[in-house]
């Protein structure tokens, strides 16, 4: 029973010591749209950690990304360490704001942040997503034209799908609809906080949670068939991976962290006592 004992608490030290990464730190670089990805010689620092990080924007109107790589000290991967995400905010002018972003976490090796870096850049430029006609064909289903935007006027679906006043005299507001994906819950609103009138597209997705929101300043726009409309040019210009509005494929796996490993291996211990 001994030399059992001496065995598991061999392997157990093993596993911890085995577990410390070599990542990536304080190292963030812009890139053109047109440029490949690759770790630039400059960005040589690295320190021990327990896992590492790289987070990946990619700025659709200014056509740069920017690659952003971090040592983190905790053990334990949420869902929120793997995570895509999208926003795009269009304005009464012709401006607009569109980025794509992704953070991946990973413990598979000392190189691991910077292999899927490679992966993931070539992936969302290879998709060569047309950012203009995704602006030109949302901004009628989600923005009033300023000639005929009355800002006391605007009617909203709320979380029964009935019409509602929204902006009344002097209080701005905006239609409001979110489709939690995963829960398959749809909830209608109006907004009247100090963003109402931007116009806008969010959709967030960790692979267990996903959120696609809409706010528009349309009367009716937070309804069903603006939500469809929306969801399909999405797809249509691959900046979503299905119909239904997602950004990931698959759903992301649980990972066990080496601390819990070890509560696991000292409960084995106790019990063969």
């Amino acid at each position: 029973m001994l030399l059992i004992q001496r065995f598991i608490l061999l392997i157990c030290c093993c596993f911890l010591n085995c577990n410390a990464l070599q990542c990536l730190t304080n190292c963030s670089y812009t890139f053109n749209f047109d440029t490949p990805f690759n770790v630039p010689s400059r960005c040589n620092q690295q320190v021990s950690a327990e896992k590492c990080r790289v987070q990946l924007t990619f700025w659709y109107y200014l056509q740069e990304y920017v690659v952003n790589f971090e040592a983190e000290p905790s053990k334990t991967i949420i869902s929120t360490d793997n995570q895509r995400t999208t926003m795009i905010e269009i304005k009464p002018t012709e401006s607009f704001f569109f980025y794509y972003g992704i953070s991946h976490t990973c413990t598979n090796g000392d190189s691991c942040a910077q292999e899927f870096a490679q992966i993931a850049v070539y992936e969302i430029i290879k998709r060569q997503i047309n950012y203009l006609a995704i602006v030109n064909e949302l901004r009628p289903l989600i923005l009033t034209a300023p000639q005929s935007a009355n800002d006391s006027d605007l009617a909203c679906f709320n979380s029964n799908e009935n019409v509602r006043q929204c902006a009344i005299a002097n209080i701005h507001g905006t239609c409001t609809i979110s489709d939690k994906l995963i829960e398959n819950e749809i909830i209608h609103s109006c907004s009247n906080d100090m963003h109402t009138k931007m116009s806008y597209l969010n959709i967030s997705d960790s692979g267990s949670y996903a959120t696609f929101n809409i706010n528009c300043n349309r009367p009716l726009c937070n309804g069903q068939l603006t939500l469809k409309a929306v969801k399909d040019i999405m797809f249509k210009y691959n900046v979503t991976v299905s119909p239904q509005g997602r950004l990931n494929n698959g759903s992301q796996f649980i990972k066990i962290s080496s601390w819990l490993m070890m509560i696991i291996i000292v409960t084995i211990l106790i019990n063969l006592n």
